[in-house]
């Protein structure tokens, strides 16, 4: 019974363990072999991802970082000359009529840059009047005034006439104006 258990049961099992042992050992050092070559060349690979991955990351965060401040320079640029022109928007207005008025009484003017021993003073400006009486200077409240004291060279009535006609030629030209009172109308 023992030669039969021996032939039939434990014999195919050892000659198929032998079989699995010979189809087994060479991926078992074929795993082996792989196993040591990374374990080689892991660490150098690693280091290269995590270089690589450091200086994309720099550089993407250095692209976000300049186009903000990029971004932040326009936006403050934008607003500062925005400033300046609302100013002097405001300036032009607040001066329109003051010239109107000069235009009306047909006196010339002239703005000009002042000068000392022949360079440019930085900012400083000189306004002209063709045949002025007098200049004196007025303080108001925090600014201190200049006066100057002229005739105009036409009559009253030629003044007051010109007054009116550029007075209806205003309240024309308002009228044809985009989005005026009387075109709402």
């Amino acid at each position: 019974m023992e030669t039969g258990i021996r032939q039939e049961v434990i014999s195919p099992f050892i000659s198929r363990s032998e079989e699995l042992a010979l189809q087994v050992t060479p991926t078992l050092t074929k795993i082996r072999d792989a196993a040591a070559e990374v374990e080689r060349l892991w660490p150098d690979r690693i280091w290269k991802v995590a270089l690589g991955s450091g200086l994309l990351l720099g550089l993407a965060l250095s692209v976000v970082a300049t186009t903000v401040i990029y971004a932040k320079f326009k936006n403050y640029h934008e607003e500062k000359v925005a400033e300046k022109i609302i100013g002097a928007e405001q300036v032009i207005n607040y001066n329109q009529d003051a010239f109107r008025e000069l235009a009306i009484a047909g006196v010339p003017v002239q703005v000009v840059r002042t000068t000392s021993y022949g360079v440019v003073d930085p900012g400083r400006f000189a306004l002209i009047i063709q045949d002025a009486d007098a200049a004196e200077i007025r303080p108001d409240g925090d600014h201190r005034n200049g006066c100057i004291v002229f005739t105009s060279g036409r009559k009253e009535k030629q003044i007051q006439q010109i007054q009116k006609e550029v007075a209806k030629l205003s309240r024309q030209a308002q009228a044809k104006e985009p989005g005026s009172e009387r075109q709402r109308r």
